[in-house]
C-alpha cells in the first residue's frame, strides 16, 4: 500500500516532468524559427514532428496530470484506497511516453490536440479505463471501510461521475479518427462561435467546482456558489438554443453567444475569494484570474469579424493559444498541486516568490514578442515569407523566454524530487 501523501507526491513529479519535457521541445521549435539551417542537423525530426510533441505533451501530460491529482482528492480516503493509484499514474506517462515517440516517428492523425494515431490511440484509451478501474477501486475501499453507503448521496455522485469517466475513452479515440470533423466557421476555417461557447463551459463546470474538490474551507455564505451555478444554467441554455453546425463569425447571434463568456472571470474570482487557499497557492491564483480575464477579453475581440480574419494565421493566434496554456492554464495546475499536494513537494518546488515572478516575466515576453510578430505579420503579409529584422528579433525574445521557462520547469522538477521526507516533516 501507498500513503496519500506519497501519492499526491508522485503525482506532482509526473506533471513537472512533462511540463520541462514539453518546454523543451518548444525551445527546439523556437530555435528552428530563428535559425531555420538547424533543421538539417535533425533529419527526419522535422518541426511539424516536434510541434506535435510540445502541444499533446503540455496537454495531456501538464494540463491533465493534476486534473487526476484533483481524482486522487475525491476518490482516494484511505492508503488502502489508493493501492492501484501507482499503476494508474505510470500508466498514464507510458501512454503519453509512446505517443511522443509515435509523433516523432510521424505517425500523426492530422487534428491539433487528438493527433493520436494508430496503436498510442488505443493506449491512451487503456490508460485511462486503468485509471478509472483505479479510481473504482478506491470508491469501493472507501465504501467499505466508512460509514458511508451506497445510498449516500455523496457516494452515488462519485459513482456517476465514474460511469461516465468510464466512456471518455472511447470517445476520444472515436474523435482522434480522422474522418470525424468538427463544425467549421465558413469565413475563417476555424471555430464556431457555438462550439467555442460549448467547450468554454465545460471548462467552467471544473472551475466552479474545484473548491468545493480540494477541500478549501469557505469563508461565509455560499451566495458565490450558488449565483454561479445559476449563471452557468443560463450559459447552459443560451447554448441549447444558439444556432450549431457550419455558422459564421459574421452572424450577431455567434457573436452575442460568446460575449456572454466575458461574464465569468469576475464571477469565479468572486467565487474563488471566498475561500481559504493555502499560503503557496495563492500568487498562482492570482495569475489564474489576471490570466484569465486576458484570455477571455482577447479571446471574443480576436472572433469579431475583420480581426479574425486578420490575426487567424499569425503569430496573434500562436500567443492567443500560449496565453491560454501557459497563463491561464498553467496557473490553475499550480494552483491544483500546491492546494492538493499532501507531501509538500509542489509548495516547496513552486510556491516561492523568486520563481514565480521568473516565470510571469519570460511569459509575457514569450507572449509579447509572438503578439508584436503576429500583428506586423497582419499589417504586411510578406513578412511571414522572406526576412524581417523585426520578425527575427521578436523570435530571438521568444526563444530565449522559452529557455528561461524551461529552466524554470527544471528547477521546479528538481526541487520536487529533492525534497526527503526528514524535510516534509519539518
Amino acid at each position: 500500500m501507498i500513503d496519500r501523501s506519497a501519492i499526491f507526491g508522485r503525482t506532482t513529479i509526473h506533471a513537472f516532468a512533462w511540463l520541462a519535457i514539453g518546454n523543451a521541445a518548444g525551445v527546439v521549435l523556437a530555435l528552428l524559427l530563428l535559425v531555420p539551417a538547424l533543421g538539417s542537423m535533425l533529419g527526419e525530426l522535422t518541426w511539424g514532428r516536434l510541434a506535435s510533441v510540445h502541444l499533446s505533451v503540455q496537454l495531456y501530460g501538464w494540463c491533465s496530470i493534476p486534473m487526476i491529482a484533483l481524482l486522487w482528492r475525491v476518490y482516494v480516503v484511505s492508503p488502502r484506497a489508493g493501492r492501484l493509484a501507482p499503476l494508474a499514474l505510470d500508466a498514464w506517462s507510458g501512454a503519453l511516453a509512446f505517443g511522443a515517440v509515435s509523433w516523432l516517428l510521424g505517425s500523426n492523425s492530422g487534428k491539433p490536440f487528438l493527433e493520436w494515431a494508430g496503436a498510442p490511440r488505443w493506449l491512451l484509451a487503456v490508460a485511462m479505463w486503468i485509471l478509472a478501474l483505479a479510481l473504482a477501486a478506491a470508491l469501493i475501499a472507501q465504501r467499505r471501510s466508512s460509514s458511508v453507503g451506497a445510498s449516500s448521496l455523496a457516494w452515488r455522485a462519485k459513482a456517476a461521475a465514474l460511469g461516465a469517466l468510464f466512456i471518455v475513452p472511447l470517445v476520444l479515440a472515436l474523435s482522434a479518427d480522422r474522418a470525424v470533423y468538427p463544425a467549421v466557421n465558413p469565413h475563417s476555417g476555424g471555430a464556431t462561435g457555438w462550439s467555442l461557447l460549448g467547450s468554454t463551459l465545460g471548462i467552467v463546470v471544473i472551475f466552479i467546482a474545484t473548491p468545493a474538490l480540494v477541500g478549501v474551507e469557505r469563508k461565509g455564505s455560499a451566495r458565490a456558489v450558488a449565483t454561479c451555478w445559476i449563471a452557468l444554467a443560463a450559459s447552459g441554455t443560451l447554448f441549447a438554443l444558439v444556432g450549431h453546425g457550419d455558422r459564421s463569425n459574421h452572424e450577431p447571434a455567434q457573436i452575442a453567444a460568446l460575449a456572454t463568456l466575458l461574464v465569468w472571470p469576475p464571477l469565479l474570482l468572486w467565487l474563488y475569494s471566498k475561500y481559504e487557499w493555502p499560503a503557496a497557492s495563492r500568487r498562482w491564483l492570482g495569475a489564474f484570474g489576471v490570466w484569465g480575464s486576458a484570455l477571455v477579453s482577447t479571446a471574443f475581440a480576436m472572433f469579431l469579424p475583420g480581426i479574425l480574419e486578420r490575426t487567424k494565421f499569425t503569430n496573434v493566434l500562436v500567443s492567443h493559444s500560449h496565453l491560454a496554456m501557459a497563463g491561464l492554464v498553467t496557473s490553475f495546475c499550480m494552483l491544483l498541486l500546491t492546494t492538493l499536494d499532501e507531501s509538500g513537494r509542489a509548495g516547496r518546488a513552486a510556491g516561492d516568490r523568486m520563481t514565480f515572478w521568473l516565470w510571469q516575466t519570460a511569459f509575457v515576453a514569450h507572449i509579447g514578442a509572438l503578439a508584436y510578430a503576429g500583428f506586423r505579420e497582419g499589417s504586411d503579409p510578406g513578412l511571414a515569407f522572406g526576412p524581417s529584422f523585426a520578425i527575427d528579433a521578436a523570435y530571438a525574445v521568444r526563444a530565449v523566454a522559452g529557455i528561461a521557462m524551461l529552466a524554470l520547469s527544471l528547477v521546479w522538477l528538481w526541487r520536487a524530487q529533492a525534497v526527503t521526507e526528514e524535510e516534509l516533516n519539518v
